[in-house]
């Protein structure tokens, strides 16, 4: 495995030369023709000159690209903010290139001579160079951060349709029907609801939380109907104007649920209200003994906010609480 990667490594290396050495190759034969004096076609010393700029803008965009990739509150902006990064770094390579070789040669430098070589460079290496490699990380980007939205709906669906779920809900609706309640009906008209959401919205990178806000109901309905009074919700939100994530606030009562204790006498009241462009989920800390997290349920929302709307959801203990604040995005 180790020897496939050295392999594919030195491959994907060689077939970046070679594409550099194409373009700037291609570029010099271009300023030769157009801008005839500029650059000599046939001058090893213009071509080895011209491809270490392309290098150099080369690696300028890979650092920039780094460093744009860590601004995730300005991540629809990061082709464009690594290009002017790009820029930068490839400004002050080039220039220490400039000085090394006009001093190796012993002449002279001005700044109108760095500025001119600057110009030039960006000219012939950087713009090309950088415009197909911003394109080219942008694509394998998009398409990482494809998988692996694909990945985590996936495992919210799995997560949703899990068959205990299911398998608990359905021997509710038949203690119902044996006993004749007039729940019956109702209940079945929830637990169908709440399906046909989650068969609906699983491959939905959003909803309007006016959505959310009625699936919501009806799951709660389960809820009371699976455990009576014991697990409550308080639901609070008079402005459903914005977009969520789907299953936002459902995978939220769920952890709830899973990770505290309740009873009749002490039941377990989960607070969901809004404050300005967020939706804040509350309940009071009662931990489990036996319960042990693993997070994947409110990691999962995180991500697919990241992902999606290049925005974090916060999670935090206050006052023996657990609080997590959901950004609700402006459509």
């Amino acid at each position: 495995m180790k020897n496939y990667h050295k392999i594919t490594l030195i491959k994907n290396s060689l077939l970046i030369l070679l594409a550099i050495l194409i373009i700037n190759t291609l570029n010099i034969f271009n300023f030769y023709i157009v801008k005839k004096g500029s650059l000599n076609f046939f001058s090893l010393g213009d071509h080895i000159f011209g491809f270490v700029d392309s290098l150099l803008a080369f690696f300028a965009t890979l650092i920039a690209w780094h460093f744009s990739s860590k601004l995730r509150k300005l991540l629809k902006y990061k082709v464009l903010i690594a290009f002017v990064l790009a820029l930068i770094f490839f400004s002050f390579f080039t220039s220490i290139y400039f000085i090394i070789v006009r001093t190796l040669n012993g002449l002279s430098i001005n700044l109108n001579q760095l500025t001119g070589n600057i110009v030039f460079g960006t000219s012939l290496s950087f713009i090309p160079i950088s415009g197909l490699t911003l394109a080219y990380l942008y694509f394998r980007n998009s398409q990482a951060l494809n998988r692996e939205k694909q990945n985590l709906q996936s495992q919210l669906l799995t997560k949703n349709l899990e068959p205990h779920f299911l398998f608990n809900n359905l021997s509710i609706l038949s203690s119902m029907m044996r006993k004749g309640s007039n729940e019956a009906e109702p209940f079945l008209d929830s637990l169908s609801e709440v399906y046909r959401y989650f068969l609906k919205h699983n491959e939905s990178d959003k909803v309007h939380l006016q959505q959310e806000l009625e699936f919501l109901s009806q799951y709660i309905h389960l809820i009371v109907n699976r455990f009576g009074h014991v697990y409550q919700v308080d639901l609070k939100v008079d402005d459903s104007s914005g977009q969520v994530i789907p299953f936002v606030l459902h995978t939220c009562i769920e952890n709830a649920i899973k990770h505290n204790t309740a009873s009749e006498s002490q039941p377990l009241i989960v607070e969901i209200t809004r404050s300005e462009s967020l939706i804040i989920i509350k309940n009071p800390l009662r931990p489990q003994a036996s319960s042990i997290s693993s997070g994947k349920g409110l990691n999962n929302i995180s991500k697919r906010y990241e992902l999606i709307f290049g925005k974090s959801i916060k999670i935090a203990e206050k006052d023996n609480c657990f609080v997590v604040e959901i950004p609700v995005i402006s459509e």
